[in-house]
């Protein structure tokens, strides 16, 4: 079985832009903006024997906001700046339409599990937001939170906590040693 580290879009691999506290994703690749320190953590990732996964709500698409075409340019973007990044696995649902796949659920990273062989007892879920925390620890990931002091209390509580994705990198050195 493979190990895997699964890493929210917005907030984690590039910036979310805030307003009044609220996490909001890039609407095209000008305003896609790599967080500091993501590439050299899936580098390393990487280099450690890891599949490099990311899974994220995109439920813009359902409200009308932003279409798949422009998800796929700005994916494309983001593969080709992160081409260890294995696949991009998204959910177009909105919150009403009581999909399998919307985190906290844990359909996008089963489905990912089914596809590499991934055993999700020897992975991990990043991300900035508490459903991402929950759909990890729902998973049976271990989970890091980047803690950027939005207005949302955690449902679960995270094995580490960081202030920036440029601390991640120490926390697989002293775990996976």
């Amino acid at each position: 079985m493979n190990r895997a580290v699964f890493l929210d879009r917005d907030g984690i691999i590039n910036i979310a832009y805030s307003i009044e506290g609220i996490p909001y994703p890039p609407r095209s690749i000008d305003s896609t903006i790599l967080i500091d320190g993501i590439k050299e953590l899936i580098d390393y990732l990487d280099e450690k024997g890891f599949i490099i996964i990311v899974v994220s709500n995109q439920p813009d698409v359902a409200r009308g906001i932003q279409t798949k075409t422009e998800i796929r340019k700005i994916t494309k973007y983001l593969s080709d700046k992160l081409p260890k990044v294995k696949e991009f696995y998204y959910c177009f649902h909105d919150k009403d339409e009581n999909c399998s796949c919307r985190k906290p659920k844990i359909g996008l990273l089963l489905l990912a599990s089914m596809k590499y062989g991934i055993d999700l007892s020897k992975s991990w879920m990043i991300g900035d937001r508490w459903k991402d925390i929950t759909a990890g620890k729902n998973a049976g990931c271990h989970t890091i939170f980047v803690d950027y002091n939005r207005k949302e209390e955690l449902t679960d509580k995270p094995d580490f906590t960081v202030k920036q994705v440029g601390e991640i990198i120490g926390i697989f050195k002293k775990e996976l040693q």
